[in-house]
């Protein structure tokens, strides 16, 4: 049974390109001809039943550049095609998520950074704080007022799942890197999930006896594992 790469891509542009694989030979001893069919259909299902494919579409045309990045990230896909917005990559179901979201990230990162319309995030309009330059991960807390706008949507919030419990101060945590790594991932989700409606919330998290100095100020927020 020989394993080549499927013809799926004869339609894609020009400008695409693909992985090619090794061939695999796996040679079938049976009984009978109907035998050795049997095992090689089987062969078959099982291959393609662990392969899965995904498309990740761009915010606009995929440089030269970024193709050759791209094709760097993609070396454990069984094949992938980057055509003029969008990268097809086909995978082990172990790899298909990782490199999927690998590659979303990118895209959405870059195109951020070169758009002029998004060349900068747009913070809170609630924030005051300036950033110290020496250290960009350091957060500045400021203390929200008591029956302030904000204070009371944060408090209504939290008396929805635990009236029970007073606050006793609230503070607004002003992170920009952290605000800059939420920004670029939610649109990252935006693409990924464009066919469905936006539902992102607020939700809480306690921090049990860590130190929620090490969350607000880290360079990666809340540990999403």
């Amino acid at each position: 049974l020989d394993q080549s790469q499927d013809d799926d891509d004869d339609e894609v542009e020009d400008d695409s390109r693909s992985t090619s694989l090794e061939p695999v030979v796996i040679r079938i001893i049976g009984m009978d001809s109907a035998s050795i069919n049997a095992a090689k259909q089987m062969i078959q299902q099982k291959v393609q039943a662990s392969i899965s494919e995904r498309t990740a579409n761009a915010l606009s045309p995929i440089t030269p550049e970024h193709k050759a990045k791209i094709e760097k990230m993609l070396g454990k896909a069984i094949s992938f095609t980057i055509a003029s917005q969008t990268v097809t990559i086909k995978a082990s179901k172990n790899e298909i998520d990782r490199l999927y979201s690998s590659v979303l990230d990118f895209l959405v990162s870059k195109q951020i950074k070169s758009s002029p319309s998004s060349s900068s995030v747009v913070y809170p309009s609630t924030w005051t704080s300036v950033p110290d330059p020496s250290n960009p991960f350091k957060a500045t807390l400021i203390q929200v007022a008591a029956g302030s706008p904000e204070f009371n949507i944060v408090q209504a919030i939290f008396a929805a799942t635990m009236s029970s419990t007073p606050i006793i101060k609230l503070e607004r945590v002003e992170n920009r890197w952290l605000w800059d790594q939420y920004s670029h991932k939610a649109n990252a989700m935006k693409l990924k999930n464009s066919h469905i409606p936006n539902n992102e919330m607020r939700l809480f998290h306690g921090t049990s006896s860590t130190d929620p100095s090490s969350i607000y100020n880290g360079q990666h927020g809340f540990d999403s594992n």
